[in-house]
């Protein structure tokens, strides 16, 4: 498992991410991101914190992206190496 932190526009994770409340985790279940920003997520990533915070459930992370005034937000992941990618159709990222 390594720690990897994100800045990604708080539209595109209204628009195109999806989370799962898995146990006491919040877990990336979907990614389907515009081509440009690439193939951010891993199966299965782990949010330990968005903009600092630890938003616990899957409820409060969509409310702390809802209520974001900043164009970007930071989000810190704790991610298994070995985890598949959610790759784009159309994907140039290298791991595909």
């Amino acid at each position: 498992m390594v720690s990897v932190k994100l800045t990604v526009e708080t539209e595109h994770l209204q628009k195109y991410l999806g989370v799962q409340e898995i146990g006491e985790r919040l877990c990336v279940s979907k990614w389907k991101g515009p081509l440009h920003i690439g193939c951010l997520f891993h199966h299965g990533d782990h949010i330990e914190s968005i903009n600092g915070f630890r938003p616990g459930t899957k409820d409060l992370f969509l409310q702390m992206l809802s209520s974001s005034i900043a164009s970007e937000v930071t989000l810190v992941l704790t991610r298994n190496k070995k985890a598949a990618v959610f790759h784009l159709e159309g994907c140039s990222c290298g791991d595909s």
